[in-house]
């Protein structure tokens, strides 16, 4: 082993460096543990630097997972942006022309449990945004469950308009050709009793075996003279609240429990009953209640058009 000096500045001179046993225990623990520490600290880096392949593979799963959560969270929103639209249809336009309220507070009581519906989640990666997204969903789906119901009740408010304007007696039961005057609704002196009395129609004087026809879709109630004053005549229920009466007819076309269209054939004037002349008796009631029908003869519709609604309710069966 060679042997090692070191200058000595006091004596000026080398001495000779000598180890005890002691000594070289010493130095020899301090050094093995100096590396003890380094090693276990590189090891300690590289367990947590370097990643098994299984664990890179999950890795990899868990950042398409959370890219395909961003994506459905993303088509959620746009989702919500094509609703509002409808609402906004469903709400300003569709409703108003109905003459349908518009509810104050249609979409505000959503609460199906918040955050905590999903507190399971907080174990899980990407749990911040798997929350997020669901509540979105449910609330896109509440969206959806509330404007459905608010288009079905428009749906039946326009199913039931169509009725009603189908219905509602509005045009004139006989051509304007064919009329020659209109008596009066109200209070009159009557023909035969020569008494005051409330005429709770109007007689549209025309020729005998002038076409009369209804005035509204609906169901014959009767058809028969059993009525007194009125002869042979016609009454007919449209629905809401609607009833009209053809009175003093020569011949009457329909029967009972028959369901007509507007403009179709259901008899000919006469003079049938209290009557002084050949006429129609015509009324509409409104819930039981005499109304003039004057109200109710739509001045808009041209003579072609009644022709054409005239000949369509005499193609139907």
């Amino acid at each position: 082993m060679r042997k090692k000096f070191v200058f000595d500045y006091k004596s000026l001179t080398y001495k000779e460096v000598t180890f005890s046993l002691k000594q070289f225990f010493q130095s020899f623990l301090f050094h093995a543990s100096i590396a003890l520490t380094g090693g276990i600290i590189l090891g300690i880096i590289f367990v947590n630097t370097l990643k098994t392949p299984e664990e890179r593979q999950k890795e990899f799963e868990n950042t398409i997972i959370a890219k395909n959560i961003q994506d459905i969270s993303a088509k959620a929103e746009n989702i919500y942006t094509k609703i509002q639209q409808i609402e906004k249809h469903d709400l300003y336009s569709y409703r108003p022309v109905l003459g349908m309220k518009t509810p104050s507070s249609v979409y505000h009581e959503f609460n199906i449990g918040g955050s905590e519906k999903y507190s399971y989640l907080k174990n899980y990666p990407y749990s911040a945004l798997l929350k997020s997204t669901n509540l979105k969903l449910d609330y896109l789906l509440y969206r959806l469950a509330a404007e459905a119901k608010s288009l079905n009740k428009v749906k039946e408010v326009t199913i039931n308009r169509e009725k009603y304007l189908a219905a509602k007696p509005t045009i004139l039961p006989m051509h304007r050709r064919d009329l020659k005057r209109i008596g009066p609704f109200g209070w009159r002196i009557h023909p035969i009793y020569h008494v005051l009395k409330f005429h709770e129609g109007v007689d549209l004087m025309a020729d005998r075996g002038t076409p009369v026809y209804a005035s509204g879709d609906g169901l014959v109630l009767r058809a028969d003279a059993a009525s007194k004053g009125y002869g042979n005549h016609i009454r007919i229920s449209h629905g809401f609240g609607y009833v009209t009466f053809y009175a003093h007819l020569s011949k009457i076309l329909v029967k009972p429990g028959q369901f007509v269209k507007r403009g179709q054939l259901i008899g000919l004037v006469g003079s049938t009953g209290l009557s002084t002349g050949p006429h129609l008796h015509y009324e509409v009631r409104i819930n039981g209640k005499p109304v003039n029908p004057i109200n109710f003869f739509y001045n808009d519709i041209t003579e072609e058009q009644y022709n054409s609604l005239i000949k369509e309710a005499s193609t139907q069966k």
